[in-house]
This record gives structure tokens, sequence and C-alpha cells, in this order.
């Protein structure tokens, strides 16, 4: 089965702009690139990997547009930049280059939920809508209904939910979760990320029956077209491993037919991000 892992960060901490990762993340204090997710995804074939912003900054998006042209299994770049300070011009002079896909602000970060609704941002959700580039939501459960305010405002945006939202899976959060994001499935420009569950779940859980009724509402809710599948590598490193990951995801999706399979762990992707797999 052909593998395009829609979500993956690579990083060097001495760029200095990694803020949020301190020494108590123990797992992942360090540096990490390409060579080590090869390693990490060993025995598990991918075509291709979606490379995502994992700093506020322009400087880092650009760190990771050099790496996308050297590196051959880099299909797309998803980057960051500020919405409150030329940011137009910033997506426009990025959208020259072929590997950047989209951007992602960190809103998860934000005190305000609903800061993503600022009047003046309009004119960026225009830019990405004309640029043809996409809008990953790093949220959680709690800017579900901001999101779907969002698309109401600007139905043409092709917008992904990343890690499905992140729900409290520890506690058993499900059914006002299920709520939120079903609603989100009306929109046909949204799509969700099947990853990034682990890091919400107790350490080390890797039954898939813990995770089995979150894909189950994905994929009734968006259907087969509008998931897909990611590592959050190396990040899934906090609570698992890629490996462990993977697993688990494969045995939740034994019994579906070969098509929906495709869809999941490749098509969805490279549709949405509009991927080149050909080289």
């Amino acid at each position: 089965m052909e593998v395009v892992d829609s979500h993956i960060h690579l990083w060097r901490r001495a760029r200095g702009d990694y803020d949020w990762l301190t020494s108590d993340l123990k797992e992942i204090f360090r540096d990490f690139g390409p060579e080590d997710y090869v390693s990490a995804k060993d025995g598990f074939e991918t075509v291709g990997a979606v490379l995502v912003q994992a700093a506020p900054s322009v400087t880092e998006t650009e760190y990771l547009l050099e790496l996308a042209r050297d590196v051959p299994w880099i299909r797309g770049v998803v980057g960051w930049i500020n919405f409150e300070s030329n940011a137009v011009a910033t997506l426009q002079r990025l959208a020259r280059n072929p590997f950047f896909k989209g951007v992602r602000p960190m809103l998860q970060d934000i005190t305000h939920t609903d800061w993503v609704l600022k009047r003046e941002f309009s004119s960026v959700f225009e830019t990405l809508d004309s640029l043809s580039l996409t809008f990953d939501a790093l949220v959680q459960p709690r800017h579900l209904d901001v999101i779907a305010r969002l698309m109401e405002r600007h139905p043409n945006l092709r917008l992904v939910i990343d890690h499905c939202a992140k729900p409290n899976v520890s506690a058993g959060q499900f059914d006002d979760w299920a709520v939120s994001i079903g609603r989100l499935a009306e929109f046909p420009g949204v799509f969700v990320k099947f990853s990034g569950l682990t890091t919400e779940a107790k350490k080390g859980e890797s039954a898939a029956s813990v995770y089995a009724p979150y894909l189950k509402h994905l994929f009734a809710t968006f259907g087969e077209d509008r998931v897909m599948w990611g590592s959050d590598w190396p990040v899934v490193n906090l609570s698992t491993s890629f490996q462990k990951w993977s697993l688990v995801s494969e045995e939740l999706m034994r019994d579906v037919s070969f098509g929906h399979r495709q869809k999941f762990w490749s098509r969805n992707a490279q549709l949405f991000y509009g991927l080149d797999l050909s080289t």
C-alpha cells in the first residue's frame, strides 16, 4: 500500500525559535533531521511526507523549504506566517516555491479561542484561496465551533483539522467532540488528519480499540474521501513510536476496502495538498 505521511516535523534546536521545546519533553528534546525519520519508519514504506511547521517564524518555514529542495521524499511544506503583519505579501512570496502548500498558525497556543476570526484576517484567507493554498488548523475541541464560523465566512477554504482536534482520549472525551467535529463535515473543504491521538491518550496506550471510536466517527461523518493518515513524528515519541502508531492504524483499517485504504494512506493527502509524487 502506497503511503503518504501527511504530518511530520524536522527541527534543529540551535535555530532558536522552538520556545515550546523544553528539556522536560525529554523524548524529543534533540535535533531531528531527515535521516532520523528514515530510521524511525524502518520497514514502513512511504512515498513521501508533508513537513509541517513547528515554530512561529517565517525563517523556520524557509528552513523547511530548503530541506524540501534537498530531500526527495519531502513532497510539501506547511509553513507559518504572521497573520498580523505583512501576511498577504509573505504568502505571495512563499507561494512562488512549489513545495509551499499552506500555513498553520499555532491556534492551540493562542489564548483567545476566536482569534482566527479577526475581521482583518479576511484578506489572508482570500489570498490562500486565490493561491490554491491550504490551512492546517492546530486546534483543540474548544476551537471547533470557531472553525465552523470561519468556514461559513470562507466556504472555499481548503482546511484540515490536525490530530482530530486533540480530544482528551485519556479522559474518554468523545460525545461533545463528536458533535462539534461532525458539524464541520458539512463543509466539503474540511478534511481531518488521523494523527496525534496517542499524545492525548495514556502514555504507551497501543490498544487499537481505544482509538477505534474516533476513526469510526470520522468515517461516518466525513466519509472516506476526507480523512488522511499522519504519524506526527517525532512528537509521537512522547507517548509511543512511529512503528506502534502505524501498526495501530493498520489494525484499524484492516477490514475496509482496498480503495478506502488507499485514500486514507495516501490519496487524500495527495489531493488535499496537491502533491507531486511522480519522482
